[in-house]
């Protein structure tokens, strides 16, 4: 049973509207390797049109060990996140996605052209990492003072861990986000992640 810390409102679920999605230009511009203004706008458009940003997160307790975190009373054995979460007490658990239609357009776009696939496959790539951002814009007017988001299969995180925080999150049902039997997520531009919190006083 999930533990969330009541004050923050239990699990949090909210839909972005594309247009509030800030894009880190020169993330993107690195991603096309070369400038973000040299995209088609018929991309641009093709992809405003079928983006459907959400995002999920849940705040909880956590306690921190030298070689594991404990979160919602399952120990997690990572010696990478017990070092990235050090001065916080508690966690976000985030999870995001730009929905199914993104991904039939980008398929839909190979035969049509190359070109405006891997437009689109990066354009994508910049607005899930928006989402996420959001979303911590979203815990700091909260008060909280997010830090290092850690996403499974970084580091010595297990990657199986993605599929427990939809779970936890119910984001299975919410966000509509599943898995293939391989592990992999699906909508295919989906993130997973732990966010630790830093503790209240020092949270300046």
């Amino acid at each position: 049973m999930s533990s969330a810390i009541e004050g923050f409102g239990g699990t949090r679920v909210k839909k972005i509207p594309f247009d509030d999605i800030k894009i880190d230009q020169r993330e993107l511009a690195a991603r096309l390797g070369g400038e973000a203004s040299d995209m088609p706008r018929i991309v641009y458009d093709k992809l405003k049109e079928s983006v459907s940003a959400c995002y999920s997160l849940m705040l909880l307790p956590l306690t921190l060990l030298d070689d594991a975190v404990i979160i919602n009373e399952r120990r997690i054995e990572s010696r990478s996140l017990a070092r990235a979460f050090r001065g916080c007490d508690r966690v976000l658990l985030l999870a995001a996605t730009l929905g199914f239609s993104l991904d039939r357009l980008i398929g839909r776009l190979g035969p049509e052209s190359v070109s405006w696939q891997f437009y689109a496959d990066s354009l994508a790539d910049a607005l899930i990492e928006g989402v996420c951002d959001y979303a911590m814009d979203e815990a700091r007017l909260c008060g909280l003072g997010p830090k290092n988001r850690f996403s499974p299969g970084y580091g010595d995180l297990p990657l199986s861990l993605g599929e427990w925080i939809v779970r936890l999150l119910g984001a299975d049902r919410t966000l509509g986000i599943r898995y293939t039997e391989s592990g992999l997520a699906l909508p295919k531009k989906t993130v997973t992640a732990f966010v630790g919190v830093l503790r209240a006083e020092s949270n300046n």
